[in-house]
């Protein structure tokens, strides 16, 4: 096969969900001079997009956006205007829509919607390349479903919110396809906008290489929450602990305790799960996921008796690198578990949007001394620099007697305060 160059003039690039994910490598790939029509139902990301406006907090891609929308590299439209008008040149499609867990069952909804568009759209010659998390299997199933001689991969996107674009230039692109004429096509292709290309034989080995690279992550941070949760329970520092474990002793690299959280750790072992046969051993993958979910619980219900008000500092999912995402952030266990308890809750986060808020429902708290004030209890969510520089001793004096700042984080050392008791796990 010829070298690929990816012009109108040879292939479209079409990214399917404009979300943080499809965003990026809609960027990404602009970086590079190539084009990209973006395909997105929600009519104000669509708007915000094409008027130049990022609709996510990432640090640093501003300027991106709003040159590369300049210049005409990226435009998005709805899957109507899309169908209505669509060119005859070859297309990539970039598959980037999200797959939430609802009930410990992926929902194949907004997929399934994708895959019902490709089936009307597509045409032989061109080619789809899923990124979203999907189970073992689904890529090869769908795509193979098309009325049409197509290519198509499971290229996994494994970039970190904060990084993202850093990372897509740097890290190698994971690929796996099921023939011969695919799998020259996109290694092609990724080697034109990939620092590296790394190949493995079929599309379910890349689509286990997605799943296993959140999974291991959280089954490790499941390993340092237990170690919290013993040393909670037995008044030792388990931040001490683990550093003492780590420090100049190479067979330990044990990971700080903390809520394991976000659109991809809090999910992904569910979705594997599919693939999981609990017949002869019991899962340590769902262990893991079910202790991350739960640890924080078991602390904070023997910490609750006479609390009334409450504020949570970090609404988003993690402080580093700092994000505004709330989607899956344990801070809407936290919310439900204290609202359940009759509790008033509110939140100090700078940077979550004023209408997730109002969707949640949930009072913002504007300072940090507004969090603190005349509260029983701070909840310290997420590892925002924010919270590991503030002054504690001299916000708990705003608290109540008797409160109590939980930072699950354990981000400040040797903190002696007269009218609060800090807890660090």
């Amino acid at each position: 096969m010829s070298d690929i160059i990816i012009n109108k003039s040879n292939y479209e690039i079409v990214v399917i969900g404009m979300g943080y994910v499809g965003l990026t490598y809609s960027l990404h790939l602009n970086t590079f001079g190539y084009s990209v029509l973006g395909i997105e139902t929600d009519q104000k990301t669509k708007d915000a997009i094409n008027n130049r406006v990022l609709p996510f907090y990432e640090e640093g891609i501003e300027g991106r956006l709003n040159n590369f929308v300049k210049q005409g590299l990226l435009r998005v439209e709805s899957p109507e205007d899309f169908a209505s008008k669509k060119s005859v040149v070859p297309k990539i499609y970039i598959v980037t829509v999200g797959t939430p867990v609802e009930l410990n069952k992926i929902n194949k909804t907004s997929l399934n919607k994708v895959f019902e568009f490709l089936n009307t759209n597509t045409s032989s010659g061109d080619a789809i390349v899923l990124r979203s998390t999907v189970p073992i299997g689904l890529t090869r199933n769908y795509c193979e479903s098309i009325n049409a001689n197509i290519n198509y991969c499971f290229a996994p996107e494994r970039t970190i919110e904060g990084k993202a674009t850093f990372e897509l230039a740097t890290l190698p692109q994971i690929f796996g396809s099921n023939d011969i004429i695919s799998k020259v096509f996109f290694k092609e292709f990724f080697g034109l906008v990939s620092s590296e290309v790394f190949e493995v034989s079929k599309s379910e080995s890349a689509e286990l290489v997605k799943l296993t690279s959140n999974v291991y992550r959280d089954v490790t941070f499941g390993f340092s929450n237990e170690i919290s949760l013993i040393s909670y329970k037995n008044d030792i520092n388990s931040k001490e602990v683990i550093d003492a474990c780590n420090y100049k002793y190479p067979r330990c690299n044990i990971f700080s305790s903390g809520p394991v959280a976000g659109p991809c750790l809090s999910k992904d072992a569910y979705i594997l799960s599919e693939s999981i046969d609990q017949a002869h051993t019991i899962s340590l993958i769902l262990s893991s996921r079910k202790l991350n979910e739960n640890y924080i619980l078991d602390i904070l219900r023997k910490l609750i008796k006479g609390v009334r008000s409450v504020s949570i500092l970090g609404l988003s999912f993690k402080g580093t690198p700092p994000t505004n995402d709330i989607r899956d952030s344990y801070a809407l266990t936290l919310i439900d578990f204290l609202r359940s308890e009759s509790m008033e809750v509110s939140s100090y986060d700078p940077l979550v949007f004023d209408e997730d808020f109002k969707l949640l429902k949930l009072k913002r708290d504007n300072t940090l001394e507004d969090a603190f004030f005349r509260k029983d209890l701070i909840i310290i969510q997420n590892n925002n620099e924010i919270f590991k520089r503030m002054n504690i001793n001299k916000l708990s004096s705003l608290m109540n007697k008797n409160s109590v700042i939980l930072d699950l984080w354990s981000l400040h050392k040797d903190v002696e305060i007269n009218n609060s008791k800090y807890i660090g796990i």
